[in-house]
């Protein structure tokens, strides 16, 4: 069994942001295990030759001693509208396998694409993305996200976005949104109205 994973997005065989996926785990692995990694995060993976043209997604599933590799082509999600859902007690700190507490939040999105989980009043994420939100002028992301994802890490480096505390009665101070991960790129994340959180 494997209760831990990482998402790592290949492109054209080239894993992208191994540094990031490599600070999480070893963060990933002291919380869950209390311990130092037994393993060191692989920074040299080889692809498979059918896996290293186009874009893959790279499932790279951890336990206390081993890892496994499980490769797809990444098949974009189209998401236009978030339903918000509130729940005090989700708690998804780490990259879990089981994502049941999120798929029973799923349920509820009725007729939206997709979620967006509020937690004791404040804007966390979708659910499989960071959000990032824009004003007019600045783009900002929640500073209490489920789970710190790799992309809005290396974004908020880079000072592309800029962690602050979102709650839910402040979303209609800003004009637009994007949901980012490892595998959708800032630059290549649409631009949403902020009226279709709904």
């Amino acid at each position: 069994m494997f209760p831990l994973v990482e998402t790592i997005k290949i492109d054209n065989g080239i894993p992208q942001n191994l540094r990031y996926h490599k600070f999480r785990f070893e963060e990933s692995y002291l919380l869950y295990y209390k311990s130092l990694p037994e393993k060191q995060f692989p920074m040299q993976i080889n692809i498979p030759l059918e896996y290293q043209t186009g874009i893959v997604k790279l499932r790279l599933l951890y336990n206390k001693n081993n890892f496994s590799f499980e490769y797809s082509f990444y098949k974009k999600k189209n998401i236009h509208t978030l339903k918000p859902v509130f729940d005090d007690n989700i708690d998804y700190p780490v990259k879990y396998t089981d994502r049941s507490a999120i798929d029973k939040l799923i349920k509820l999105k009725e007729d939206r694409d997709d979620i967006l989980i509020i937690k004791n009043g404040f804007v966390t994420d979708s659910s499989f993305t960071n959000i990032v939100f824009f004003d007019g002028n600045k783009w900002y992301t929640p500073s209490s996200p489920l789970l710190q994802g790799t992309a809005r890490e290396r974004l908020i480096d880079k000072e592309i976005i800029t962690a602050a505390p979102i709650k839910y009665d402040d979303l209609d101070y800003f004009r637009k949104f994007k949901l980012i991960n490892a595998m959708i790129d800032f630059d290549d994340a649409p631009e949403i109205d902020i009226k279709n959180i709904y």
